[in-house]
């Protein structure tokens, strides 16, 4: 009966409506005797069974047929169609006391079970090495819940046990594998982290064809890091001379990756007399050898000071007055010497080292012994003496 010819099947008069093709989906139990059914993949069967209310069908043989072809090795009063591959139109014929019988015809359609696959994002600050993520997460599984895995290792996405035909339990395991997860951010900024070639595998067995994979891309991005730099603070005595340090080296950039280095910065502050100022950084340049990186950097300047100190250089010459009364007037005299610049020289007297002022005191008469007038020279850029 195994290669009987259905076209004759078709008109003979032993074709009974008694003959029942039912199928059952494994999956929740639900049993119909429709012409089609359909489902998508979930690593359970469809059951087809073959019954009849009014024949005995005791001793019965069977032979399952797919788009009318034979299917080999298919001679129980059951079948089970699981796979996309399997999607067709089945029956059965049946031979039971010397007569055979054919089943009603059932469309049975497995589609595709839709997953995407996507790419690990992630987001970190510059560190000067490339950022990459090989992991993934797959959704749609028949499982019901996202799985993740890393490119290069198996993750389970569906696992489910039933009866088999043969009444011991059957377990269907499939996983994800060669997933390639291809992606990479070293400076600044963002990128595509992109998923592809995955296959679902049972045991050695290739079963992508149940799966409909689709891709979803990741994001690698790099935020900046932050970097502190301090412009140098620095002292000189004066010298007549304007002043400027754009240097940075006194104290060490902070937050600088790798082997970046702060190349050079501008810096704003100039000095000529004695005092202080800011000396103010920006425009840092930084570079990873002859690349400029300065990009991946969130910068803060720090001011340095720049600070001018009073010169020993000032001196004064005094010349004391000593004479006999001539009715004339007569005074110290005073000679600064070493000042030089812009800023005045002052010369002041006291008598009493208290009240100064700036024209020297004269004397005319007898003064009825030494009078001692005490004198300071001052300029803001020298010690005053």
């Amino acid at each position: 009966t195994g290669n009987c010819d259905d076209s004759a099947l078709e008109t003979s008069p032993e074709i009974t409506v008694d003959i029942v093709l039912s199928a059952v989906n494994l999956a929740d139990s639900l049993s119909s005797t429709s012409t089609s059914v359909s489902k998508v993949y979930d690593g359970y069967p469809y059951r087809l069974n073959v019954s009849s209310e009014t024949l005995n069908l005791t001793g019965a043989t069977y032979a399952w047929y797919k788009n009318g072809q034979l299917i080999s090795g298919a001679t129980g009063s059951s079948f089970d169609v699981a796979n996309v591959s399997d999607t067709g139109s089945y029956h059965c014929v049946i031979s039971v006391g010397g007569t055979t019988y054919r089943t009603n015809f059932m469309s049975v359609t497995v589609t595709a079970r839709p997953i995407n696959v996507e790419a690990s994002s992630q987001t970190r600050v510059y560190n000067a090495q490339p950022l990459t993520n090989a992991g993934f997460t797959v959704t749609g599984t028949a499982m019901g819940t996202s799985v993740s895995g890393v490119a290069g290792n198996q993750s389970t996405i569906l696992n489910v046990t039933y009866k088999g035909l043969d009444g011991s339990n059957k377990t269907v395991t499939e996983a994800i594998a060669n997933v390639s997860v291809t992606g990479s951010q070293t400076y600044a900024g963002s990128s595509d982290n992109t998923a592809s070639r995955a296959a679902i595998m049972n045991g050695s067995t290739d079963v992508s064809g149940n799966y409909a994979i689709s891709y979803s891309k990741g994001t690698l991005k790099v935020t900046k890091a932050a970097l502190t730099i301090t412009a140098n603070s620095t002292s000189w005595v004066f010298d007549n001379t304007e002043h400027t340090d754009a240097g940075f080296s006194k104290t060490a950039p902070v937050g600088l990756q790798g082997s970046d280095k702060v190349n050079s910065i501008t810096a704003s502050g100039a000095i000529t007399d004695v005092g202080t100022c800011d000396n103010v950084p920006s425009g840092a340049v930084v570079k990873n050898g002859t690349t400029d990186v300065t990009a991946n950097y969130e910068i803060s300047y720090v001011k340095g000071t720049l600070t001018v100190t009073q010169s020993g250089a000032l001196t004064a010459n005094v010349t004391s007055y000593s004479g006999v009364y001539d009715s004339e007037s007569h005074s110290i005299k005073v000679a600064a010497y070493g000042a030089t610049g812009s800023a005045a020289t002052t010369i002041s007297y006291s008598t009493d080292k208290t009240n100064w002022i700036t024209t020297a005191p004269e004397y005319k008469n007898v003064t009825g012994g030494a009078v001692t007038v005490y004198v300071k020279v001052e300029n803001k850029n020298y010690v005053t003496v």
